[in-house]
């Protein structure tokens, strides 16, 4: 069938300007893409050239840290001499960083007099000011880091802008906090208990056990009404730090806590005698065995005679190793062999 000229026309036009949208199309990506690889190519070279910067400050600061560090004739307020060189070095932003960078390093590792001098020279130099603005900063990386290096600095006057952010909605700073409350102020800094809102995390709960590893436990400290806390994980923090410190004048609080509805704090009371060992511990653990509803801590209760277990508790590991629970039995008898040998 004969078609007219005009609709010939009419196709090419379209045809070439589909041609025209995709030529100016691929311009406008291989635009795109330039300016995609020249950003990345500056900031890779951005980079590298803050990392050599970097490298060679570190380098001209390191010994006059280590000499500063190594000083002993340093008294409570003694000024450290600043080289001229090195004063003029730190009027620069990036050398002020890279020196507190060096600076908590090496505190992490140095203590007594070595790391009461870096303590001194931060001071000196109002570096708590750089930290300071990292703690009000947004970046939930750039708050914790700023929390850190206030607390790994010693610096208590500052305590009330970190108690603060002790119940933030973010868990690191958060935890940040919290664990620099503990490592400026010990049990006193736990003061965030009461008003504790999130739980703890088990990784958490370790840096806190030791953080107040070598500092006993007291009945002021407010154990009591961290046992009683609605937050089940703070009852179970409660329960180790008596465990861990073999804490047995608390041994009447945490028997009240085997019957406690979160078998997660039940599980830990029971650990928490084992590890007391006191004269009460046994009997209870053999009563609570038989109105404890949970396999899981049953076998627990079982295992845990291993390690305090006496000739006393023969009879009622005896009884079991005729359960018809086949885990029960095989704990029993693996209790009893132990403790037969023991005794």
């Amino acid at each position: 069938m004969f078609q007219p000229p005009y609709k010939i026309v009419l196709l090419d036009q379209v045809a070439f300007m589909r041609v025209e949208y995709l030529y100016w199309a691929m311009i406008f990506f291989s635009l795109v893409s330039l300016v995609l690889i020249v950003s990345m190519a500056v900031i890779v070279l951005s980079k590298k050239n803050i990392i050599k910067k970097r490298s060679i400050i570190t380098g001209q600061l390191e010994d006059w840290v280590m000499d500063v560090a190594l000083e002993n004739n340093s008294g409570a307020n003694h000024v450290f001499l600043v080289p001229m060189n090195t004063e003029l070095l730190l009027k620069g932003r990036l050398a002020g960083k890279v020196l507190l960078r060096l600076l908590i390093k090496l505190k992490k590792s140095l203590s007594g007099k070595s790391g009461e001098n870096l303590g001194t020279i931060y001071n000196q130099l109002n570096l708590e000011q750089i930290s300071l603005k990292r703690l009000q900063g947004k970046l939930w990386h750039v708050k914790a880091k700023g929390i850190q290096e206030l607390a790994i600095m010693n610096q208590h006057a500052y305590h009330e802008q970190i108690f603060e952010l002790a119940q933030h909605k973010d868990p690191m700073v958060r935890m940040e906090a919290q664990t620099a409350m503990v490592r400026l102020q010990g049990y006193k800094g736990l003061q965030f208990f009461d008003q504790l809102t999130y739980p703890i995390s088990e990784w958490h709960q370790v840096n806190l056990l030791h953080l107040l590893a070598n500092q006993p436990i007291t009945g002021d400290s407010g154990i009591f009404n961290w046992l009683n806390s609605p937050n089940a994980t703070l009852v179970q923090f409660s329960l180790k730090l008596i465990g861990e410190q073999h804490a047995a004048e608390f041994q009447d609080e945490v028997i009240k806590c085997l019957v406690h509805p979160n078998a997660i704090v039940r599980m830990q009371a029971i650990l928490c005698l084992g590890q007391i060992a006191s004269d009460s511990a046994a009997p209870e653990l053999r009563k609570h065995y038989i109105a404890e509803p949970d396999k899981n801590l049953q076998l627990c209760i079982i295992n845990e005679f291993m390690k305090m277990g006496s000739q006393h508790d023969l009879p009622f590991l005896q009884n079991l190793q005729h359960a018809a629970d086949a885990d029960i039995k095989l704990a029993a008898d693996k209790t009893v062999l132990y403790l037969q040998k023991k005794i």
